[in-house]
């Protein structure tokens, strides 16, 4: 748990010193995505560690980066940004 409150506080300072922002919103929604990827990392961790402790790390990994190259493909081709 030590771990997680020091990642959370050095991405913190991380982005915040590092972006300027054009918005008042801007910064709320920077530490939100952040703070949403990192309990998503830490979550996948752990029911990786829990339920995955057979599974062979390199083809878990291929899966892994199949999913994540099929959806960014498909974010950014909904967002117009393959034109």
């Amino acid at each position: 748990m030590d771990s997680l409150v020091a990642g959370i506080i050095g991405i913190a300072f991380v982005v915040q010193g590092k972006m300027t922002w054009n918005a008042d919103a801007q910064p709320f929604y920077a530490y939100l995505f952040v703070f949403t990827a990192l309990i998503g990392i830490t979550i996948g961790t752990l029911y990786q560690k829990h339920f995955c402790q057979g599974v062979d790390l390199v083809a878990c990994a291929m899966w892994q980066y199949v999913a994540a190259g099929v959806s960014s493909f498909l974010l950014l081709g909904s967002s117009k940004g393959l034109t």
